[in-house]
């Protein structure tokens, strides 16, 4: 067990090298954020699970805002997506809480499907979004710049 800190700090220090090699620093995001503090798909799907959340409703509430904000930011104000986006959000880590796991991306995804339902529009953007939220590296595939500038919000 005394290696555990050891091999944490060595996983963060590999994400921020890693960052560092794969960011391309873009100029014209070092204006000024749009803070987004109300979105009406977020409040639509997130208080389902509000007493499941618990004391952790409010705090799982913000960092969904908090990546949300920066997701359009990194996309340059573009808001052509953000209906998935907040959609994205909800789900993204809610199988911490529905399924009590640490292995929580598929069941997060199968979460988002079920209560969506097959019908969703744009359904495979916000499976990628959820899936692919925690990717290191640059997501290849389509709708890169959406699952890309929610990859990064999510730092």
């Amino acid at each position: 067990m005394k290696a555990f800190p050891g091999i944490v700090l060595m996983g963060i220090f590999s994400a921020i090298i890693i960052n560092r090699l794969w960011s391309v620093r873009d100029p014209t995001l070092m204006g000024d954020i749009t803070v987004i503090t109300n979105n009406s798909v977020i409040e639509k799907y997130l208080p389902r699970y509000q007493k499941l959340l618990g004391l952790d409703y409010d705090g799982y509430r913000n960092h969904l805002y908090r990546v949300l904000s920066f997701s359009i930011h990194f996309l340059h104000g573009d808001q052509t997506y953000r209906d998935e986006i907040a959609t994205a959000l909800v789900y993204h880590d809610i199988a911490l809480w529905t399924d009590k796991t640490n292995a929580y991306i598929e069941p997060s995804v199968a979460r988002a499907k079920l209560d969506l339902g097959i019908t969703q529009p744009n359904l495979s953007l916000i499976e990628d979004i959820i899936y692919w939220h925690h990717k290191i590296t640059p997501f290849k595939g389509q709708h890169a710049q959406v699952v890309n500038a929610v990859r990064k919000a999510d730092w």
